[in-house]
């Protein structure tokens, strides 16, 4: 006859990572997904989820639309277009 301690089986499991946030997925897809949108990725450190972006709303919606007119509120110039990398990037939440 076996003791319970002799029954009990040792397995291992896999989980996927996100090296950024260190959280941790059992589905790789899942884990891609969230590397995607990781705010903690250099990467993703773009004008759009910045606290300091600034997207103003068109005078008028008459004329043809040209995209609404977007600032900096530390005052980078995005004349040239959105960046990444931002060294004055702040989480917006």
């Amino acid at each position: 006859m076996t003791t319970p301690a002799q029954e009990v089986e040792t397995y291992k499991t896999q989980r996927h990572r996100c090296p950024h946030c260190r959280r941790s997925f059992a589905n790789r897809t899942y884990a891609v997904k969230h590397i995607g949108w990781c705010q903690k990725r250099q990467a993703n450190h773009g004008c759009k989820t910045c606290a300091y972006f600034q997207d103003e709303e068109p005078e008028s919606m008459d004329r043809v639309y040209p995209g609404c007119p977007e600032s900096c509120g530390e005052g980078e110039d995005l004349s040239t277009g959105l960046r990444t990398h931002c060294l004055k990037w702040e989480a917006i939440f």
